[in-house]
């Protein structure tokens, strides 16, 4: 694709249509996964974005002749108040980029950058399951970031509390096993015994997926556990695997890894675990208030650099996240801590 570009204008017009074209190449696996809930955030309502619980007893009760009914039991769960925070980048263009026909790689620039926003809000949702056993990390920009749920402990938890109930549940496996067939039972019977709502009820609440990091190892056994007729363990082949297309199974590229530089983050490759997905599922939430974007010139300053005959290209991003409770998500670390 060649093109002659002679003002700064035409280059800009020229690289937005090709963003709005080809839109659909940005990629964040977090989203796609489809187990983080999306909430709106429109402009001038603050830079807060409250995130909420909220249950219902679950069994009605008799009433006897003459007597009172008894009212409908609801209960608010835990809260947070998440911050929206922008994100940003500046391309610089010189002269010579602007008018020695190098709009391949202008475009190849702006693009880069437009994905660099989409992979920040990516690794931030990541980053809530990498950190799990965490409270607390810093990110790329030196920045301390709260992981902390609703109860004010650490997502992954022997010990999660609820609100309307002295129970408490787990959802962190114990001894931490890699992922097997023996594993996934055990993930799966913690996970019946510990699904409760805020009245310390048995939530009928099945999960939908199994999640995992990249690593090969994991997914490759995940996946025959997922896909083969009989069980991965079985004898013989005559032996119907009751695991067969039971879960989906979405891996995240961005949970081992080390949030401060991007690099391979080797301890957490064996992480793995269910969850439930939808807004009655797990209570994982974002809120993107500005998308990832190039800002119009009329609201950026200073975009002209007269001594270096530069051009400066603003891009933004701006969202906020939270996750509430432990509830409805699973994970064990695969090193075989206790």
């Amino acid at each position: 694709m060649s093109h002659t570009i002679s003002a700064y204008n035409d280059l800009v017009s020229l690289v937005d249509l090709e963003l709005i074209q080809s839109r659909d190449f940005l990629m964040n696996e977090a989203i796609a996964s489809g187990i983080f809930n999306r909430k709106a955030h429109p402009n001038y309502t603050g830079d807060t974005q409250r995130f909420q619980e909220f249950d219902m007893e679950l069994y009605a009760k008799r009433k006897d002749e003459g007597q009172s009914a008894a009212s409908f039991q609801s209960q608010m769960g835990y809260s947070i108040d998440a911050t929206v925070y922008r994100y940003a980048f500046n391309i610089d263009l010189s002269y010579e980029y602007r008018s020695y026909e190098k709009h391949d790689t202008t475009s190849s620039l702006i693009r880069g950058a437009l994905q660099a926003q989409e992979n920040k809000l990516d690794l931030d949702l990541q980053q809530l399951i990498s950190q799990a056993t965490a409270t607390s990390y810093t990110d790329n920009g030196g920045n301390t970031i709260t992981t902390t749920v609703g109860d004010g402990l650490a997502l992954a938890s022997t010990a999660h509390t609820l609100l309307g109930t002295s129970d408490t549940y787990r959802n962190r496996l114990a001894n931490n096993p890699q992922f097997s067939s023996g594993g996934l039972e055990l993930m799966e019977q913690m996970w019946n015994e510990n699904c409760l709502n805020h009245f310390g009820q048995k939530a009928y609440k099945k999960p939908t997926h199994i999640w995992s990091t990249d690593d090969p190892v994991v997914v490759n056994a995940i996946r025959k556990e997922l896909a083969s007729m009989a069980p991965v363990d079985a004898p013989n082949g005559n032996v119907l695997n009751p695991n067969k297309g039971k879960y989906q199974h979405v891996v995240f590229s961005k949970i081992a890894i080390d949030p401060t530089d991007g690099s391979p983050d080797t301890t957490k490759r064996n992480y793995w675990g269910l969850v439930a997905a939808g807004m009655d599922g797990w209570q994982a939430f974002f809120a993107v208030n500005e998308p990832a974007h190039r800002m119009p010139e009329a609201d950026a300053s200073n975009t002209y650099d007269n001594k270096r005959d530069l051009y400066s290209i603003p891009m933004r991003i701006g969202y906020s996240y939270a996750v509430l409770s432990g509830r409805y998500f699973t994970i064990s670390t695969g090193d075989g801590t206790a």
